[in-house]
């Protein structure tokens, strides 16, 4: 944020058009600001990449059309991870379908305009709270930051950034805003 807002003016600060969610499993609603059409920034992740939204409208406001198209790709409460599903039920009553987003949203990042991916997310709420599952596992299994499973999804990560990469995109990991710890009241 720049120092021009005011606390009052920061939960507003998190606005896009409407939500972004995946329609079935292969498609899901997404955000663009038109600007240069052979260059494309692309930013990849849950409801806390939203945050970077407003951000991006004022850069392209400032650079008049000459930007990139910035575009964004959310589905709030899954993580911009690979092979995984979320335990409980999606935001729109079904199961939630974490695995197949990701994976159509890193297929849309390796078309040849993108030169740019930015991966966001709430990353460590989901380990804390082991809201995630192996995507073929049942969802009983719950991952932890410490289990091994969690280390295959990493390295799964780590292989996707560096395809994107050897195709000439620059990656960028943007870690979570700083939270204090939940506590529950009783």
């Amino acid at each position: 944020l720049h120092a021009k807002h005011s606390e009052a003016e920061i939960g507003k600060d998190w606005e896009t058009p409407q939500d972004g969610s995946l329609n079935d499993a292969t498609s899901f609603l997404g955000f663009r600001i038109p600007g240069d059409s052979l260059r494309s920034i692309v930013l990849i992740g849950d409801s806390h990449a939203r945050q970077y939204w407003p951000r991006f409208v004022e850069l392209a406001q400032e650079n008049h059309g000459h930007a990139a198209d910035f575009e964004l790709i959310a589905y709030g409460g899954c993580p911009p991870l690979p092979a995984v599903n979320r335990t409980g039920t999606s935001w729109e009553g079904g199961i939630w379908n974490c695995s197949g987003f990701y994976s159509a949203a890193i297929a849309y990042a390796e078309r040849p305009k993108v030169k740019s991916v930015i991966l966001a997310g709430f990353w460590e709420d989901y380990f804390t709270r082991q809201m995630l599952v192996p995507a073929t596992a049942p969802l009983s299994s719950r991952l932890s930051g410490s289990d091994p499973r969690t280390d295959i999804v990493f390295q799964q990560l780590e292989h996707d950034i560096r395809t994107l990469t050897t195709r000439g995109k620059k990656v960028y990991v943007v870690l979570s805003n700083p939270t204090s710890p939940m506590r529950t009241v009783p």
